[in-house]
């Protein structure tokens, strides 16, 4: 974001409160605009980290889903299903229709768990944490959080390695919240976490309705990645689009 860019939306800004419009549901780059203290600078370098961080963990995680798409062609059959009950097979996408895409947001949150966009994040610790057998964290450490262990193991989920999206049916899991972290958790958990998940359903569903999409991998066991604070698949995603006949 440019310093003119930022000060015309502070003229729309100025002109919309002067006609009275108020709105419950306020954009990000409002509530910034509006109802906080940063100055120019700081308001630009929050909303070039909010766009810049999105951009390639998205990228990398679209990439995942549609390698696991091309891998379960039975999955991908379900998804295309909803896609076109829910929106049609050329109706215009939108939001009200990503809502009732539930089956794809399923798709796209258990290939999170299988290959989160982010491998690790740390916390600093405010406190001593004792947990037991001897085991203590002092205040002032860095805490490095394994999200691709936690998301795969098998302590915490059935059959683990299995891609099953039914595992995110509302009721179905008594698993602890913590143990699924794609966007993080607590007060420091990614704000970008709805509108990635609302805008991944929008590519999904403007791909798959005109597209099959295949992939040389078997299973998702065949996939090595490449761990870091970011994840992506070693040897890329070896997928391909075939246009659907109708």
């Amino acid at each position: 974001m440019q310093d003119e860019d930022l000060k015309e939306l502070r003229r729309d800004e100025s002109v919309i409160a002067n006609d009275g419009y108020d709105s419950k549901r306020r954009a990000f780059l409002d509530i910034l605009l509006t109802q906080t203290d940063l100055n120019e600078k700081e308001i630009r370098d929050e909303v070039n980290t909010f766009l810049v961080a999105a951009t390639r963990t998205t990228t990398n995680t679209l990439t995942a889903i549609f390698t696991v798409l091309g891998i379960y062609q039975d999955v991908q059959r379900k998804v295309y299903q909803e896609i076109v009950d829910v929106v049609g097979v050329e109706g215009e996408i939108r939001p009200e229709h990503l809502q009732r895409l539930e089956y794809t947001e399923r798709v796209i949150k258990e290939t999170l768990r299988v290959f989160p966009a982010v491998g690790m994040f740390s916390r600093y610790v405010a406190e001593d944490i004792d947990l037991g057998n001897n085991v203590k964290i002092e205040k002032g450490a860095s805490a490095a959080v394994p999200v691709v262990y936690m998301h795969r193991c098998d302590k915490f989920w059935t059959d683990a390695m299995k891609f099953n999206p039914d595992r995110f049916l509302p009721g179905t899991s008594s698993r602890h919240p913590y143990t699924y972290l794609p966007f993080s958790q607590g007060p420091r958990n990614c704000i970008g976490g709805r509108y990635v998940t609302m805008l991944m359903k929008v590519v999904v569903a403007l791909a798959i309705r005109p597209l099959k999409v295949f992939s040389e991998y078997k299973s998702i066991e065949e996939i090595s990645l490449k761990l870091g604070i970011l994840v992506r698949m070693t040897d890329g995603p070896k997928v391909w689009f075939q246009r659907r006949v109708s």
